[in-house]
């Protein structure tokens, strides 16, 4: 188990273990960020990590639901504590390595992406379409904009002002994208080179799909371009959506 406090918050991570105990670090440093940028100083979280026996039993139990999920956040938040939010997060690992082969995405990235939607939920957001609920199957429709959050982490200080290209591209056609864009990684006014080793720093962009995108699955394409405009990284994808 790690623990860490500093004073007016604490972050308990439980259940990682062997060489998932690697990514302790970076998921209290990507809960406490997220906090942080929604205007939360003083709070009490506890990430457990757990398998698809724990979660169903956990789902059953305490929502009254059948089957395994993947995360289920409840807020503990109560008048008269002196923190503004308390709340436990459960992660399936067995069900985070099952999406990272279904989005073709490692099984860190996914048990990342989990601690953060597990983090906003606690936040009031459960949204993957913005105003819909969360799941992977809520579908876009020609004209929605495609809200899209990301979390970096410098491994070292970057020397260069990268930019994130998006596109947006059918799953079976993947090199002929519908709609993209460029983007500072973090926004105009935070460029990379100001970033600081092991920073974790956030990202949001929205892509607005074509008034005539044809109904199909599609796939988010991103990579990192320098200062030249030239790609300098493979490219890499996010878990695809649907449009009806």
């Amino acid at each position: 188990m790690e623990e860490s406090d500093d004073y007016s918050s604490s972050v308990h991570i439980r259940g990682l273990e062997g060489d998932l105990g690697s990514l302790r670090s970076l998921f209290e440093r990507v809960s406490r960020h997220i906090f942080r940028e929604h205007g939360v100083d003083k709070y009490v979280l506890s990430i457990t990590f757990v398998g698809d026996e724990d979660m169903t039993r956990l789902n059953r139990n305490s929502l009254g639901r059948e089957g395994s999920t993947d995360v289920i956040s409840f807020d503990l938040s109560e008048e008269g504590l002196p923190y503004e939010k308390v709340g436990d997060i459960y992660i399936s690992v067995d069900r985070a390595r099952e999406n990272s082969r279904r989005f073709d995405v490692s099984h860190s990235e996914e048990l990342l992406r989990l601690v953060v939607h597990g983090t906003l939920h606690l936040l009031g957001y459960d949204q993957y379409k913005l105003g819909h609920s969360y799941d992977h199957d809520t579908p876009l429709h020609p004209g929605d904009p495609l809200h899209v959050v990301l979390y970096w982490q410098a491994q070292s200080r970057p020397q260069t002002d990268w930019q994130l290209a998006m596109q947006l591209a059918p799953v079976a056609n993947p090199d002929s994208p519908i709609t993209e864009g460029v983007f500072p990684a973090a926004g105009v006014d935070y460029p990379t080179s100001h970033w600081g080793t092991g920073e974790v720093v956030r990202g949001q962009f929205d892509l607005f799909l074509p008034g005539d995108a044809l109904p199909g699955k599609y796939r988010v394409n991103l990579s990192l371009l320098n200062e030249a405009g030239t790609s300098a990284t493979e490219t890499f994808t996010l878990a695809p959506i649907s449009v009806e």
